[in-house]
């Protein structure tokens, strides 16, 4: 009934947990969940974790935080991932102007230079379009820039959405027109987060999708409750809805 559009299974991977995270993500009805790489290496453990799991699927793709790690060696690397029947789109990819994660170090720094991930971003999307998957975005304070390079892509061609999705209902539409989806994740689940609150109540229910990111994939059912309430329907409607929506972005 539920699908996860955005979720990262890497440290359960890493610490030999997955096995328990996917059964409990099955018992609480999640039926697909996308796994989004953020670099060459990660790409690949979604991808081979992908052929292990039913309800998994991964996504390839050079995380703006790692814009300086695309060269076309990798390039080429990632483009013959998406040959693979279970990877089923471009993730992550986009801009961040806010500040850059170093994962292993659990540390933040400034942000790559804007040309550096302009241009990993632009490559990236033009490998979407030989691949002919969905991109699913990365954009934190790079609203206009990330429309920008959509629209002189012509990224309309292969769509996708916005992960994580944290603009206001003005931008959300903007994406719409681009063909582009609205994946929210646990920031709706801040009381205080209004804006978030309007973007879900004002956008049509086939254009939203649900997530989890970094958090765990069964927490999918709390963000799909608080969606519900939102929007005056049920969980399981929410559920039944996105995860349709989802498979069709997937051409699933």
């Amino acid at each position: 009934m539920f699908s996860n559009a955005h979720a990262h299974l890497r440290r359960y991977y890493l610490n030999g947990e997955v096995e328990a995270v996917i059964k409990k993500a099955t018992e609480d009805g999640l039926e697909l969940i996308l796994d989004a790489g953020i670099d060459l290496q990660t790409s690949i453990v979604a991808a081979r974790g992908a052929e292990n799991h039913d309800i998994v699927r991964a996504c390839v793709g050079v995380h703006p935080w790692n814009a300086d790690r695309l060269d076309q060696t990798i390039r080429t690397k990632l483009l013959d991932l998406t040959r693979e029947e279970k990877v089923v789109a471009i993730s992550e990819i986009g801009l961040d102007f806010v500040s850059r994660m170093d994962l292993v170090a659990q540390s933040t720094s400034e942000p790559l230079p804007r040309r550096l991930q302009i241009e990993t971003f632009q490559s990236q999307v033009k490998l979407a379009k030989e691949a002919r998957l969905p991109i699913f975005l990365h954009d934190n304070a790079a609203h206009s820039e990330v429309l920008e390079i959509l629209e002189q892509e012509n990224a309309s061609e292969v769509g996708g959405a916005v992960h994580g999705f944290n603009g206001n209902l003005a931008l959300a539409k903007q994406f719409i027109d681009l063909g582009f989806h609205i994946s929210i994740g646990k920031a709706i689940l801040t009381p205080e987060n209004r804006t978030l609150q309007e973007v879900v109540r004002g956008i049509p229910i086939t254009n939203l999708l649900i997530e989890t990111d970094g958090g765990a994939p069964s927490d999918i059912k709390d963000v799909a409750f608080r969606v519900a309430e939102l929007r005056g329907t049920s969980p399981e409607q929410i559920g039944r809805t996105t995860t349709s929506t989802l498979r069709k972005i997937l051409n699933m």
